[in-house]
């Protein structure tokens, strides 16, 4: 017979509460709808921690007059300490078996929590569930039907059985507990480490595949680069703390070949032609890829320009890296600390 402990545990993974933590910058055009969303949930949240990070806009007033109709969503304020310190913030108020880490710019389908906590299954092992969801379009361009072609392509390497759990959002108290939450060293990829740490604790990650939620990212030319060099700059710290020396060299590999293959035609022009011959056998190779994996997610010339916007995202990222690193071994050099806002 199970002890009234283990009926207590199992019950509350088989119908567990759920608390929401949203940290929020600046995000005064988007806070409402992302609300509106967690609070029209079919699985409904306990209660919703909206941490203010430091916002100069409106964002603190309209949550504010928000949580007056709606009592479940709760204001907290803290300095600009960035979204890892503002997501502990919310996980150290919470109460809920479960907690799932929002964004302020993005909105949930009504059943994501359901599907969620469903994942879950009464089944300790699992310490968080990844779900997939896509991109939130608000401007209509060859960049935002793009990476929705991408999020297509993501979809279907899942359903082929290619592509399995690799982020995570949702956690049980239990995993987090026993990681301690965020690093709130890290500004970019924090949410990776994280979700790292929780299986390397010995939990498993459950898998929620299909369209549950939208982020908005970027919409333009001018949001992908800035968007792409400022996550490259700060996530050399996740490198470094994770060792993922690796992912360092795929993230800057091509850039420092173009660069190196640049300067030398400056005395050899061949290199010039060897550096046009590279770009255009890697369009190719994209283009090939692209049609193959997303046929029927976009039209013919969105995915004849997919291998451009990975283009423009990648140097962008790699020039991010570049300058994260110079600045990092600087400071180390120095030996000054350093800090994701020192990047």
């Amino acid at each position: 017979m199970q002890s009234e402990t283990a009926r207590i545990t199992t019950n509350a993974l088989e119908k567990p509460s759920v608390s929401v933590s949203i940290p929020t910058f600046n995000a005064e055009g988007t806070v409402i709808r992302c609300l509106d969303s967690l609070v029209g949930q079919s699985y409904k949240p306990m209660e919703i921690f909206v941490v203010d990070d430091g916002s100069t806009d409106s964002t603190s007033s309209k949550v504010s007059e928000y949580s007056v109709v709606h009592p479940e969503v709760k204001l907290l304020g803290t300095p600009h300490m960035g979204a890892s310190h503002a997501r502990n913030e919310g996980l150290s108020r919470s109460k809920g078996d479960v907690v799932l880490f929002a964004d302020s710019d993005a909105y949930y389908d009504t059943e994501y929590l359901a599907r969620a906590t469903a994942a879950l299954s009464g089944d300790h092992g699992i310490g968080a569930v990844c779900v997939t969801g896509g991109i939130w379009i608000v401007q209509n361009t060859v960049v935002s039907r793009c990476i929705e072609i991408e999020y297509a392509i993501k979809q279907r390497l899942i359903s082929q059985g290619k592509l399995g759990p690799y982020f995570a959002y949702v956690y049980t108290r239990e995993a987090l507990s026993r990681v301690g939450g965020y690093d709130e060293s890290l500004f970019q990829g924090e949410d990776k480490d994280v979700f790292f740490r929780v299986k390397e604790a010995g939990f498993r990650a459950a898998l929620v595949p299909g369209l549950n939620w939208f982020h908005l990212y970027p919409q333009n030319w001018t949001s992908l680069v800035k968007r792409s060099y400022r996550g490259g700059r700060t996530r050399i710290l996740y490198v470094v703390k994770r060792r993922r020396l690796n992912e360092y060299a795929r993230s800057t590999g091509l850039f420092w070949v173009a660069l190196v293959l640049a300067v030398i035609g400056f005395f050899q022009p061949i290199f010039w032609a060897i550096l046009a011959v590279g770009f255009v056998a890697g369009y190719v190779y994209r283009l090939v890829r692209g049609f193959h994996l997303g046929s029927g997610a976009g039209s013919p010339r969105d995915l004849f320009a997919l291998p451009l916007v990975s283009f423009v995202r990648y140097f962008a990222t790699a020039l991010g890296y570049v300058r994260g690193t110079l600045v990092y071994l600087a400071r180390k050099i120095l030996g000054k600390a350093i800090t994701w806002s020192d990047l």
